[in-house]
């Protein structure tokens, strides 16, 4: 990793410290994140980028875990071995465009696990708490999300799709390239890695409609999808 401020270092030499109860942080905290600071390597191989976002992925699914259990799985390295042939397997669904790429989703996934960090370490500045995120597979969530999100991209946008009349408009009702996404990582995830995929559900029940949820959320063209998040935002 390089361009990393010294100020979030702390994130990668955490990674094995014992998780935090779920609180809600101030927005205004938030938008004090250096976003320009993080970034990968640029040098880095597909399988280097596997092996590291592994890691950030990795250590995220294993906090939320303890959070839920008071001891983790017999298996748990045979589960996490299937989390890396997962990723290895997402990596590879990914084509060469010039943004939507594996080197996006690697960025994108560095940029969650940097604001779930940032989230967890300021959440002390205010003391109410309003259920947000009480869910503790959170963690795991965002990243996974982060993970898939651009899984299978065509490289050119909705409006485009329509325009061309392309097959996809004809599977889903909006959200084509997205719901694709989900499709594709959802479907990977469930039928070709039952065990890790079992634990996960069974762990958290509404896993894939929070996954499915912050994934439709990356339609930043969808004046309509966008709309609905910032009016659940202001409920909220």
């Amino acid at each position: 990793i390089s361009s990393i401020p010294d100020y979030t270092q702390d994130f990668f030499d955490d990674c094995n410290s014992s998780p935090s109860d779920h609180d809600t942080v101030s927005y205004s905290a938030l938008k004090k994140t250096q976003w320009f600071g993080i970034k990968w390597d640029p040098n880095r191989s597909r399988v280097d980028m596997v092996a590291t976002t592994h890691g950030l992925i990795s250590s995220m699914l294993w906090k939320c875990v303890a959070d839920v259990e008071s001891e983790l799985p017999e298996n748990k390295d045979d589960l996490d071995h299937e989390l890396l042939r997962y990723i290895d397997k997402i990596s590879s669904l990914y084509e060469a465009h010039p943004f939507h790429s594996w080197e996006h989703a690697c960025q994108v996934v560095l940029s969650a696990s940097f604001l779930v960090k940032e989230y967890h370490k300021t959440k002390d500045e205010i003391g109410s708490k309003t259920g947000i995120d009480s869910n503790p597979f959170v963690r795991f969530i965002t990243v996974f999300s982060a993970l898939i999100h651009d899984v299978g991209h065509l490289g050119m946008p909705n409006a485009q799709l329509v325009d061309d009349k392309h097959c996809l408009t004809k599977v889903y009702r909006n959200s084509f390239l997205e719901r694709q996404s989900l499709q594709i990582g959802l479907g990977i995830f469930i039928e070709d890695f039952p065990d890790l995929s079992t634990m996960v559900l069974r762990m958290c029940p509404e896993f894939v409609h929070l996954v499915t949820s912050a994934v439709l959320a990356t339609d930043v063209s969808s004046q309509e999808r966008q709309k609905e998040i910032k009016d659940r935002f202001e409920r909220v």
